[in-house]
């Protein structure tokens, strides 16, 4: 494996590992993006449900009402708030229709299944109520378990919240809910209580209902914030209230077989504002929920942008970081490897980079200037010596010229005086050597 891909490997084990990290903080602060936007909806979802309920539960002590008066009475009012009924339905029928279809959680399809299965009687039960085909006793019943089914639906909704402070308004909001239930329950009990007889069973169901609307009051203030704890401590301090207790003591004091004292149209006053009370004290509630999941949302957003914004710079200082790194190394070697090559091949004139870095790649292209040094002064030392030797050479062949000079000019020499003495020889004695000698 080369240098540069083992530079690669050693910057992007790191950068991987950086990468990870931050795409699992971005996936995190995406998934509570998305909790706290599915909370608003649910919220939304739970002011409907809510509207629901407060239509359902009108209806129900309107109906039976309606059912111990004679014919031709309380229609109007009854049609009216079954209209009121039907809008909240049509209101809440989205969110239903995707709870039902298992989009939202098994356990709230179920829920909202078992809602839309028991809501689905209605319409018959309403006609035979018309025609005053059915007890008083089974139309209550049929509300109090639509009724409850409904509000099991908003408890589920409000369920998925994961943070403690919605989580503590969500389950103030599901004490609230079960009290207003109660205090619906408790007026058509005295309703009930008013328009027939009294026995000792519906005293007993008022006062169960309101004993059960004060323990879930009582607990939802334990989660609810102070504002809506000082709203409540208000409301059973003023004369709604106190005038409402004043009328249930008369009606549990009712022996059986008597007739109460307590005028219908002033205990349904009373008991209405009491219901009334906890319907506005969960819209309440429902508008924190919802301001809470809009911070929430907003800060999640905002640290995914931030997680984003992060990661991507990381990313990107990481990758220019590993580049710089690279190229400060790789191409100084490249460099290097190209110098030595062509100091083997014989050109001492190449340049060496990278000569004073104060790092080992410095310490390289120091060395490498020291053989392209050495090599310099080698080959000036072996011009001097071809030099010498030609000088050498050259002294040679001057000394081996003048020697054979010296011997051309002694052989002309002893030509010319042999000449000289053979002619003399033969007796000329008038034979002269006019030839010059050198002087040795």
């Amino acid at each position: 494996m080369t240098v540069s891909k083992r530079i690669l490997v050693l910057i992007l084990l790191p950068a991987l590992a950086i990468a990870g990290l931050a795409a699992w903080r971005v996936a995190e602060q995406w998934a509570t993006a998305r909790r706290m936007e599915r909370l608003l909806d649910s919220a939304e979802a739970v002011r409907s449900l809510s509207k629901l309920v407060m239509a359902l539960q009108s209806e129900r002590v309107l109906t039976s009402s309606f059912l111990r008066t004679s014919a031709g009475d309380g229609d109007t009012e009854l049609l009216a708030k079954r209209g009121e009924a039907d809008r909240a339905v049509e209101s809440a029928s989205r969110f239903l229709a995707e709870a039902t279809g298992g989009a939202l959680g098994a356990d709230l399809a179920a829920a909202a299944t078992d809602f839309r299965t028991e809501h689905g009687r209605l319409s018959g039960l309403r006609g035979r109520v018309l025609a005053r085909a059915l007890p008083a006793a089974d139309t209550r019943v049929y509300f109090d378990s639509l009724i409850a089914k409904l509000i099991k639906v908003s408890l589920l909704v409000m369920r998925e919240a994961d943070r403690a402070d919605i989580k503590n308004l969500s389950l103030a909001l599901g004490d609230l809910q079960m009290a207003g239930e109660n205090a619906g329950r408790a007026r058509a009990a005295g309703v009930a209580l008013l328009l027939s007889d009294v026995t000792q069973e519906r005293l007993i169901r008022l006062a169960v209902q309101v004993e059960e609307e004060i323990d879930f009051a009582e607990l939802a203030l334990l989660y609810a914030p102070s504002d809506i704890v000082q709203l409540y401590t208000a409301a059973k301090a003023s004369s709604d209230y106190v005038g409402l207790e004043k009328l249930r003591q008369a009606l549990l004091a009712t022996q059986p077989g008597t007739r109460p004292s307590v005028a219908e149209k002033a205990w349904f006053a009373a008991a209405t504002t009491r219901v009334e009370l906890f319907k506005d004290l969960q819209d309440r509630l429902t508008a924190r929920i919802e301001q809470a999941g809009s911070e929430a949302l907003g800060s999640a957003r905002l640290q995914l942008a931030l997680a984003s914004g992060v990661t991507l710079v990381l990313l990107l200082a990481s990758a220019g970081i590993g580049l710089w790194t690279a190229r400060s190394i790789i191409r100084p070697l490249d460099a290097m490897v190209l110098a030595m090559k062509r100091l083997a091949s014989g050109d001492h004139g190449v340049e060496i980079q990278a000569i004073g870095r104060r790092d080992e790649i410095g310490a390289m292209a120091g060395a490498v200037q020291v053989f392209k040094d050495a090599a310099i002064e080698k080959l000036r030392l072996e011009g001097e010596s071809q030099d010498q030797r030609r000088a050498a050479e050259a002294e040679r062949a001057e000394a081996e010229r003048e020697r054979e000079a010296a011997r051309a000019a002694q052989e002309a020499v002893v030509s010319a005086l042999a000449g000289a003495l053979a002619r003399l020889a033969e007796g000329d004695l008038a034979c002269r050597i006019g030839q010059a000698f050198p002087a040795e």
